[in-house]
């Protein structure tokens, strides 16, 4: 070979491994830059119910190849403000919403949408988001209360624990006012308020006051807009052994299951399904970004009526035998 030709075979060689080189680079680059990234700032994690469709949406975003950035404000309303905020400073792609009043944390959403951030709330009652994702509440307060009459005929007293301003509950006790006012032997009692995140030993003293008030045989049922505030009023009517008062509640957290099994006071509720909820909320949203057709508005997940027939079955595939 002579001289000339081995200065062409070297610059030759020196090209091809410079646009390998540029190519390796440019294919790294591509990876990383489509690494989505999904914020997912969370109130708190002080019930089975919003701290199961937070932890099923951050290990979806994770299946599905995205890096999850959860938070938890531990109840405090401006930290989770800005915990969303913070998220938009971070330049995110996307993210999930829930456990919050929608009024607390709305114009922080809104600015992370003002800004092209797809959010998708789970439970959460939001009209501005992408989609929210949730339960037919309707037709929970409406199970809720053909319980009620199951229960206790078509005369009777019912108190009701209920704290208005969480969008889905509302409509769930609106639902419930619905139909039990078909009843007009159905006396209801309330709203009591028992407030998040100290609902249950609110609920439970509002529950002692009344049992104080109104004797043995004079209140037939509770109702709890919740479960967990239903477990402060059932825990009341255990230490009172006002054995003739039924309770009723919705999303089927594992005391209440457990109550329900053991013969009460808790003999019905509506088990939502939050892992569910969870994922699709995930997917919504990464498909959104991944240029997918996806839900939108209200998307519903059925929820099961839970009794004495089933109780056993739902509380062995939620939380094992």
């Amino acid at each position: 070979m002579t001289q000339k030709s081995l200065k062409k075979s070297v610059l030759l060689l020196v090209t091809m491994v410079l646009i390998t080189t540029v190519a390796l680079s440019g294919c790294k680059k591509a990876e990383e830059e489509e690494t989505l990234r999904i914020a997912l700032p969370w109130n708190t994690h002080n019930n089975w119910t919003m701290t199961t469709l937070h932890e099923s949406a951050i290990a979806k975003v994770k299946e599905l190849g995205a890096e999850a950035i959860p938070s938890v404000a531990g109840g405090d309303v401006t930290q989770h403000v800005a915990n969303i905020e913070n998220a938009i400073q971070q330049g995110v792609d996307g993210m999930v919403v829930g456990d919050a009043n929608w009024a607390d944390i709305k114009g922080a959403v809104d600015s992370a949408i003002a800004k092209g951030i797809p959010v998708v709330s789970g439970d959460l009652g939001a009209d501005t988001v992408l989609a929210d994702v949730t339960s037919d509440n309707g037709q929970i307060g409406k199970l809720m209360a053909e319980a009620v009459v199951k229960h206790i005929g078509e005369t009777g007293t019912v108190v009701l624990i209920y704290e208005p301003g969480y969008a889905p509950v509302d409509i769930r006790m609106d639902g419930f006012t619905a139909e039990i006012s078909k009843h007009s032997g159905i006396k209801v009692l309330g709203p009591f308020p028992a407030r998040w995140p100290n609902q249950v030993p609110e609920a439970k003293a509002q529950m002692e006051a009344l049992l104080t008030q109104y004797p043995a045989g004079q209140i037939n049922a509770v109702v709890a807009s919740y479960d967990s505030q239903g477990v402060g009023a059932a825990q009341a009517i255990q230490e009172a052994g006002r054995t003739e008062i039924v309770v009723i509640g919705a999303d089927g957290d594992r005391e209440v299951l457990e109550s329900i099994m053991a013969g009460g006071p808790f003999v019905f509720t509506v088990a939502q399904d939050m892992a569910a909820m969870g994922s699709r909320a995930a997917e919504i949203v990464i498909g959104k970004l991944q240029g997918k057709e996806v839900e939108t508005g209200v998307v519903y997940v059925p929820a099961i009526p839970v009794d004495s027939s089933n109780a056993k079955a739902i509380f062995d595939e939620r939380f094992g035998q």
